[in-house]
């Protein structure tokens, strides 16, 4: 850019046909430069939405499965909490049946119980890998990047 700056004010000042044709080189040189720079960044930002695609379609899988396993849950603890209400009704207008209503509704209140808490721990984990991990390289910011270009980096 100096070169070409210094070239044009001399054409300026003394114009010649060697310095246009050694300018209208330079600019060539300058916007072939500017356009490939252009195309790395380009490249750069379609891979870094690519990854957050990906990113995000892996977080609206594991939270489909989530929410898949917590109305399974769900399902179960109304049903055992239905099944006991009903048993221990039965059971408690059957007079002969002495302790067995309360055993029933402790006993349905436990799954019930474990069903919930399952309900609240049901968070899955994945490990997501990157071949090229660029937020390592901005964070650890080394002397030349592994993933970005050198125009880029």
């Amino acid at each position: 850019m100096a070169e070409f700056v210094h070239l044009k004010n001399s054409f300026d000042i003394h114009p010649t046909l060697e310095k246009k044709l050694k300018i209208v080189e330079l600019s060539q040189k300058i916007y072939q430069k500017i356009n490939i720079s252009s195309l790395e960044i380009s490249a750069i930002a379609s891979e870094m939405d690519c990854e957050e695609e990906r990113a995000d379609q892996i977080a609206s899988y594991v939270k489909g499965k989530e929410d898949h396993i917590e109305t399974k849950l769900t399902v179960s603890a109304i049903v055992a909490g239905a099944i006991g209400a009903i048993s221990a009704g039965i059971l408690l207008a059957n007079t002969a049946s002495g302790n067995t209503p309360e055993v029933v509704g402790i006993g349905t209140g436990l799954i019930e119980a474990t069903l919930g808490i399952l309900i609240l721990t049901n968070k899955r984990k994945i490990t997501h890998y990157h071949p090229g991990n660029a937020l390592k390289d901005i964070w650890t910011a080394p002397e030349t990047s592994s993933i970005f270009p050198v125009s880029i980096w």
